[in-house]
């Protein structure tokens, strides 16, 4: 029988990505075992996900402000894997699904480049960018993955397999949009507005294609005109809007595919709305009413920026750089319409200014603050090339993967904090395909030089490759240092993870307390690894970490009941003197008394147990 062989670029693709993925795990898994968060977004998702996987009923029973996608997926991983959910398990899996992301990534610059090197680097360069969002088992993570798949998708729309590719991505829009439906909404309508208006100007009339790109462009306005009057909103509002305007303006413009039908929109539309609907069926018919199914997976997420917010930290030289951004589209826009792309000056012009913002955002990754403030204005380069360099094919996955990346940004809002790296991983691939577009542009544009560009623009990439691995190197020795200065936490389910002694020895005291003197507990704010500390269960399946922000008066009662009809003794267990006025807050203000102070810790018990707990 013949052997099935991989054709040899693809196998030295494979073997690439593999040796990638070896070296870098062990950074990201130095990065994700190195410490325990006190404020605990991990314990949150972890209880959730435990809670679901037990049977409980989403939203109704189990809080959650994440779509029931997330926890499908989440719960199905860890059942088909085998091992329970422990926070060493939660963060191992958080760091393969950062380098899944990053294979992706290269996936996708290959297949727009057709060079290895360029994609290994880039797929450093995305567990670089990624190993900032440092929130175990975040669903950020689970959408990072799901928006390379993307990306992936998108460089097949236009070949053989065009409609297996329309559904691919499809069902990943749904999986995103029933992660996280703000990322996942960006990402719908910037892939409906890519592929529109790719259609020829005979298929779609000019006023709807302006419009198209009007409504493109005006979205982080809509999204965000509320908190315009914060100055720190205001810039990233106007960076977001000109990345989002420039790659609307590039977009109106040729080439076009004419290959690209209406039909395979249809498929790819069909696939997304097949998974919606089995994805949520499902929770319905394991319990989930239809108006907490609607309420969680949309109303929570739409009233989330007047409850809950982190600002960004920007520099006051952030509207410069979108005012550069949107120059140079301004200017090649003109260009293009005289049609001088094809004069060499202007060519090389044009090649360098890619090569040099390719580069700039693969530098600005490596610090995911500078990222947010200067990338998103430079995406509209990925499609400024003369028509005679874009493969048919290339020009649908560009337009896809630039207005993905534009809207993404708004990824960060309303809370930029990990959320960062999720909105700008994306610039890994595109800084990349820039970058070789740049090289090429010049090589056709000085064909007497091209020996000697090429030269060039392998010692370049060399350079780049150097300076990531060093980057990598030197992160990989000051994680290793760290984790070997501390010490295992010594808790169930934390074998590998490791912090100071200090804070460990603290942690195991008041796991030690809570475990053999409370008969249940409660933490303010929600600090539910502790719930995994001790092994027991919460009053509630209604946690999270805010719950005086996420939890409504009626569920917070439905805690307080909950508390009330339990046995003493009952503690919480709360964190840097937080009092809240809500229904659950003033319960534990009122019934409660500190009997422990272990800063940043006091430990409080409800006035019927005081006696049993002074024994």
């Amino acid at each position: 029988m013949q052997q099935l062989a991989l054709p040899r670029p693809a196998l030295r693709f494979t073997l690439a990505t593999i040796a990638t993925a070896a070296l870098t795990t062990p950074l990201l898994l130095y990065r994700y075992l190195i410490a325990f968060r006190t404020f605990d977004d991990e314990g949150y998702v972890m209880i959730v996900l435990r809670e679901y996987a037990r049977g409980g009923v989403l939203y109704d029973e189990v809080y959650s402000q994440y779509g029931p996608v997330f926890h499908q997926i989440l719960t199905a991983i860890f059942s088909v894997a085998g091992f329970g959910l422990t926070h060493t398990t939660a963060r191992v899996c958080t760091a393969m699904l950062v380098v899944f992301t990053s294979v992706l990534c290269a996936t996708a610059t290959w297949r727009l480049t057709g060079l290895i090197s360029i994609a290994i680097s880039v797929q450093a360069l995305v567990v670089g960018t990624l190993w900032n969002a440092d929130e175990a088992v975040h669903p950020g993570h689970l959408v990072a993955l799901l928006l390379g798949g993307v990306a992936v998708a998108a460089t097949g729309l236009a070949g053989r397999r065009a409609g297996a590719a329309a559904a691919a991505m499809g069902v990943l829009l749904a999986a995103v949009s029933l992660t996280k439906i703000n990322a996942g909404g960006l990402a719908t309508m910037s892939v409906t507005f890519a592929v529109l208006l790719a259609y020829p100007p005979g298929r779609l009339p000019p006023w709807a294609r302006r419009a198209l790109a009007v409504v493109f462009a005006a979205v982080p306005v809509i999204l965000m005109a509320a908190n315009a009057g914060d100055a720190a909103w205001r810039s990233f509002l106007i960076v977001a809007t000109s990345g989002a305007a420039a790659v609307a303006l590039v977009s109106l413009g040729p080439p076009y595919v004419s290959a690209t039908s209406s039909a395979r929109l249809g498929i790819g539309f069909a696939a997304m709305l097949a998974t919606a609907a089995l994805a949520c069926g499902w929770e319905l018919a394991k319990g989930t009413t239809l108006a907490a199914l609607i309420t969680g997976l949309v109303l929570e997420p739409v009233h989330h920026p007047q409850r809950y917010m982190v600002v960004p930290r920007l520099e006051a030289t952030v509207p410069v750089a979108a005012l550069v951004g949107l120059g140079l589209c301004a200017a090649f826009v003109a260009a293009r319409r005289r049609a001088l792309l094809s004069h060499s000056s202007v060519a090389i012009a044009l090649s360098v200014v890619k090569v040099i913002a390719g580069g700039w955002i693969w530098y600005a990754l490596l610090d995911r603050r500078l990222a947010l403030q200067t990338a998103p204005p430079l995406y509209w380069l990925l499609l400024a090339l003369p028509t005679t360099l874009l493969a048919p094919g290339e020009v649908l996955a560009r337009r896809i993967l630039a207005a993905v990346a534009a809207l993404q940004a708004l990824h960060a809002y309303p809370v930029a904090g990990a959320h960062i790296a999720w909105s700008s991983f994306l610039a890994g691939p595109i800084a990349g395909v820039m970058i070789v577009d740049g090289w090429r542009g010049l090589a056709a544009a000085l064909p007497e030089r091209a020996g000697g560009l090429a030269r060039l623009a392998t010692i370049a990439v060399l350079l780049l490759v150097v300076f990531l691995t060093q980057r990598m190197v030197t992160m990989h020795l000051r994680l290793a240092d760290s984790y070997r200065r501390n010490v295992p936490l010594g808790l169930p389910g934390t074998e590998w993870v490791r912090d100071t002694p200090q804070q460990v020895v603290q942690l195991r005291q008041l796991t030690h307390i809570l475990s053999t003197r409370c008969g249940t507990f409660l933490t303010q704010p929600g600090m539910n690894s502790f719930y995994f500390f001790t092994g027991k269960d919460p009053p509630t399946r209604l946690n999270v970490g805010l719950w005086n922000v996420h939890l409504t008066e009626a569920q917070q009662q439905r805690v307080v009941d909950r508390l009330v009809s339990m046995p003493p003794p009952v503690c919480v267990l709360r964190l840097d003197g937080v009092v809240w006025d809500t229904p659950l807050g003033r319960y534990v203000r009122d019934e409660f008394e500190p009997v422990l102070a272990s800063p940043p810790f006091d430990l409080l018990v409800r006035r019927d147990g005081l006696a049993s707990w002074s024994r």
